[in-house]
């Protein structure tokens, strides 16, 4: 769902909050390249197109369309 898990350090990715920043380049960024020990690089398991539908798919979270209450499964 989305909503994280602190107890393992992983963040709601439902909220409004982004800590290197919400543009589909950054998220991007995150998902190949991982972020200093704290998420491990995932361009080698994903590819580039997985990854950039992954960060696609991790925006939509906290981004619904308007008018649309639902949010996407993944």
């Amino acid at each position: 769902d989305g909503k994280g898990n602190p107890e393992l350090g992983a963040p709601d990715l439902t909220d409004d909050y982004w800590l290197y920043g919400e543009s589909s380049a950054v998220l991007h960024k995150t998902i190949t390249d991982g972020r200093h020990g704290s998420m491990p690089a995932h361009r080698a398991l994903l590819g580039e197109t997985r990854a950039r539908l992954v960060a696609a798919y991790v925006w939509s979270l906290s981004h619904p369309q308007s008018g649309n209450t639902t949010r996407a499964t993944p």
